[in-house]
Order: C-alpha cells, then sequence, then structure tokens
C-alpha cells in the first residue's frame, strides 16, 4: 500500500514524514471514532492520488534498485526501467494524523505527529538572538568553571 495524502491543505512532505502507517491495523470507519475531533476530508481527486502513488512506488522502486545494484561497484549507470503500473486499486482511508499549527511572529509552523506510531515532525520556531544569548552564557559558566578547575587542580 502507498499511502497519497488526499488533502491539500498540507504539504506531501509533512505527511511523508510520518509514515509508516500500520495497515494491518485498519478497521472499517465508524463516525464515533471522529467524536470530539476535526477531521480533514480529502480534497484530491482519486485519479490525481492514482498519478502520485505510481510515481511514488517508481521512485522507491528504481531508488532500492539503484542501492542494491551498485553494492560493490564504484558506479551504476541504468539505462532502461520497466515498471508494471497495471495494478492501480485504490481508496480513500482515513488515518490517524493529528496537526497542530503554531502561528509565531506572523509565520506558520506546521507540526504533524502519527497517531499510530507517536512519530513526530515539525519545525520549531526559535530566536537566533536569544539561541546565541543562551550559548554565550552556557559557554561563559563552562569557561569559568573550566578556570577554576585548573587553577584548583
Amino acid at each position: 500500500m502507498i499511502p497519497v495524502d488526499g488533502s491539500t491543505r498540507f504539504e506531501n512532505a509533512i505527511m511523508n514524514s510520518i509514515e509508516p502507517f500500520k495497515y494491518e491495523d485498519l478497521v472499517d470507519f465508524g463516525a464515533g471514532y471522529l467524536s470530539g475531533f476535526l477531521a480533514e476530508k480529502y480534497d484530491v481527486e482519486m485519479e490525481e492520488t492514482k498519478k502520485e502513488s505510481m510515481k511514488r512506488a517508481e521512485t522507491s522502486a528504481l531508488n532500492d534498485l539503484k542501492s542494491s545494484a551498485s553494492v560493490g561497484y564504484a558506479t551504476f549507470n541504468m539505462e532502461y526501467s520497466n515498471i508494471d503500473k497495471t495494478k492501480e486499486d485504490s481508496e480513500y482511508v482515513l488515518l490517524p494524523v493529528w496537526m497542530l499549527n503554531i502561528k509565531y511572529n506572523g509565520k506558520m509552523y506546521p507540526f504533524a505527529m502519527n497517531g499510530q506510531t507517536g512519530k513526530m515532525i515539525g519545525d520549531f520556531p526559535y530566536s537566533k538572538g536569544k539561541a546565541f544569548l543562551w550559548f554565550f552564557i552556557v559557554f561563559v559558566i563552562v569557561f569559568i568553571i573550566m578556570m577554576i578547575l585548573t587553577y584548583i587542580l
């Protein structure tokens, strides 16, 4: 199974980064699962998801082939590839993804978490000035302690 993000509201890179999901644990949908939660309805048509899924499958297959074929060789050239794309079964699946958006200094910072594995992805907002100040303070404290220890010992 090759998942493809069915929503245009979030970047595909973020959704791909929290994979894999445990597809063997999928159950039939029931509205009770969403009680108390907001859910994103898909807004990408099935044909578009099929194209993206086939592209991901081809890229993965070629990368796996290249990595396994180039073991023990200095160079590797692929002149031709023929990947069978005849099996195109597709279906929409609601996966447990928790999304959080933080707005900091006018910029949005999205976070995503895989609800099965707990894997998280996101960029934390931080102040470069404060980070430098903390580094400088810690550096000075460690330097002073090292100087004191040098004179004592």
